[in-house]
């Protein structure tokens, strides 16, 4: 029989204070004298700090199902099977020298089908470290629509030009515990905002590029589709 789940969020994210504390003690213990990078951080985080997360989450909510992934390219970490729903948690990890830590959280060409519609809530745990004293400075865990940057082109979450992976806020509002997007509605939003403006971006670059022969020709079957569309919406009322 499926667990009853409609408080797991309020709940779950009750605990977040606690399990942040654990794993930011885990890594103060964390010793590398060759220096840090995302695989030692994770490798650590594996070690140190799965086994802990997944007695919290079994103890407060019996029943639950808790995977973890065993290789740095698996997406997420960690899921927690919960009733009928999915939840997923990711580790992140970025330099703390750099303003903007600099690390993938999706993508905008796959965000609704593969995180959005199959994850009832993802949650990101930030580790903000120092490469060259291997220290970690601070730990951060925040559901992930919280923790996107903003791009000033087109308002909505900050993403890569090129392969439309978004990218996360400046350590700055980690710190203050600030967010662009503070709901998940407005973080939808951001994303559609953000995914029109580079298609538009796209097919004016791909329009110069096209030879004039090409560009009637496109224009010509663009403006057959409208009429069509035009005419069947009008034949559906």
């Amino acid at each position: 029989m499926a667990v009853s789940n409609p408080n797991f969020k309020k709940k779950f994210e009750k605990l977040i204070p606690i399990i942040r504390k654990s794993i930011l003690s885990d890594f103060k213990g964390l010793k590398s004298p060759a220096g840090l990078d995302y695989k030692t951080i994770w490798s650590h985080f594996q070690k140190s700090s799965v086994s802990k997360l997944e007695r919290i989450v079994k103890s407060e909510f019996p029943g639950a199902e808790v995977h973890t992934t065993k290789t740095k390219s698996g997406f997420p970490d960690i899921k927690i099977f919960y009733g009928d729903k999915v939840y997923a948690i990711d580790v992140k990890s970025g330099e703390s020298a750099k303003k903007e830590p600099w690390y993938d959280i999706a993508r905008l060409d796959t965000i609704f089908k593969k995180r959005l519609e199959k994850y009832e809530e993802e949650y990101d745990i930030v580790i903000k470290y120092d490469k060259d004293t291997g220290i970690v400075e601070n730990v951060f865990f925040e559901p992930m629509y919280r923790t996107a940057g903003k791009d000033l082109n087109s308002r909505g979450v900050k993403f890569r030009p090129y392969d439309g992976k978004l990218r996360p806020k400046p350590w700055e509002m980690f710190e203050k515990g600030e967010a662009y997007w503070t709901t998940k509605e407005d973080f939808i939003k951001a994303v559609k905002k953000s995914a029109n403006y580079r298609k538009r971006k796209y097919i004016r670059q791909w329009w110069k590029e096209l030879p004039d022969e090409e560009r009637a020709e496109l224009r010509k079957t663009l403006c057959q589709q409208k009429t069509l569309r035009d005419f069947s919406n009008a034949n559906e009322r």
